[in-house]
């Protein structure tokens, strides 16, 4: 991983995802819970890595993280559809 300056942007994307796939303020799961952390974690770990890097790398790894907050909006809107407490906040 690349040695570059903590972002302050980094910071906010990891704090946001922490809380993804959990009903707000019970910490419950969500449906979709294992998918919808693993896109957050992608999400966060692929902008911190490319933040790092330089190039076609840099690129490939916020392409990659923009492809996983995609899926994490639309594992949201199957939440909002399913009438999970928060959706709409989230999204």
């Amino acid at each position: 991983m690349g040695g570059g300056r903590a972002s302050p942007r980094r910071g906010r994307a990891a704090r946001r995802a922490g809380g993804l796939g959990t009903y707000p303020g019970s910490g419950a799961p969500a449906p979709g819970r294992p998918q919808l952390a693993a896109a957050a974690e992608s999400v966060v770990l692929n902008l911190c890595e490319g933040t790092g890097r330089t190039g076609g790398s840099c690129r490939n790894h916020l392409e990659i993280a923009f492809g996983s907050a995609a899926e994490c909006h639309g594992a949201l809107s199957l939440c909002k559809a399913y009438g999970v407490p928060g959706a709409d906040d989230a999204l």
